[in-house]
């Protein structure tokens, strides 16, 4: 098991299977590796996909009910202290719009 797994969850199209993860991927991923926290990447930045800047994240919150894993989704210059496993992060690009 891993106490923190850093996986890729953002810019996916169903064109793009082998290149990056589709929503719900990531959290199976999680889980496989038996992690005790997930550090989502590679979303919310800049748009190389179809999909809203936001969706990743959105979906990625909405697939964690059934997985219920701690998520790292920091802000733009958070700081993230890897190490503490009690850290939370706001839901922030929720209050972007």
């Amino acid at each position: 098991p891993f106490d923190l797994v850093i996986l890729e969850n953002g810019q996916y199209n169903e064109a793009w299977p082998y290149i990056h993860n589709l929503p719900g991927q990531p959290l199976q991923a999680a889980k496989d590796l038996q992690a005790k926290r997930v550090f989502a990447v590679h979303s919310a930045k800049f748009a190389l996909a179809q999909h809203p800047w936001d969706e990743p994240l959105t979906k990625l919150i909405a697939s964690n009910r059934a997985h219920n894993f701690p998520l790292v989704t920091p802000m733009i210059g958070e700081v993230v202290r890897l190490k503490d496993s009690t850290q939370t992060f706001k839901h922030w690009w929720l209050q972007l719009e």
